[in-house]
């Protein structure tokens, strides 16, 4: 059993591999598996970091990720919330200045709205999203995107997210600017 188990972990970490992601820590087989599924919609993080449990955060070092069952949080919010968090750290790796100005504009963000700074709702774009910076609507719009879902969709099927909603037919837009090979 134990073979079986390190064979389909070795195949799981192939593609991953060429991606150059390394996760350490609290990470299970499970958030390997989420991660190959999602390098087949979105490019993974040129990044390394070690997954602890906590409430679901990143900081360039370590992800943290709450339990299934604790609180409100169910197998599928778990794996949005590892999405979402894979998606700062593809941002911290991977994004640049003109990628992030490229995403703030699709979104219709002024310019003077930085990366990080709250922001207040300037366009109908984005719904529901005001005080909340554009780098972490990017999060969410990479975990709809590694899905290959719309936020919509994304939403409606129970995954963590902060729940804006970009007008229709953009999700196109922004996963294809996140697809962009770095």
């Amino acid at each position: 059993m134990k073979l079986l188990i390190v064979a389909a972990l070795a195949l799981m970490l192939t593609p991953v591999a060429s991606a150059r992601l390394r996760m350490g820590g609290n990470v299970t087989a499970q958030n390997w598996a989420w991660a190959v599924d999602a390098s087949h919609n979105v490019p993974l993080p040129d990044a390394g970091f070690v997954i602890r449990s906590g409430s679901g955060s990143f900081d360039g070092h370590t992800m943290t990720l709450p339990k299934v069952g604790q609180g409100r949080w169910t197998e599928i919010s778990v794996h949005g919330a590892f999405l979402h968090e894979l998606g700062h750290a593809y941002d911290f790796s991977n994004m640049t200045a003109t990628r992030r100005v490229a995403f703030r504009r699709a979104m219709g963000v002024p310019s003077k709205c930085k990366w990080w700074t709250p922001c207040l709702q300037t366009s109908n774009m984005w719904k529901g999203w005001d005080g909340v910076p554009p780098g972490e609507i990017f999060a969410d719009e990479y975990a709809a995107c590694a899905l290959n879902l719309t936020q919509r969709e994304y939403i409606a099927a129970g995954y963590a997210s902060y729940g804006w909603l970009p007008s229709e037919g953009s999700d196109e837009i922004f996963c294809g600017l996140i697809r962009v090979k770095t």
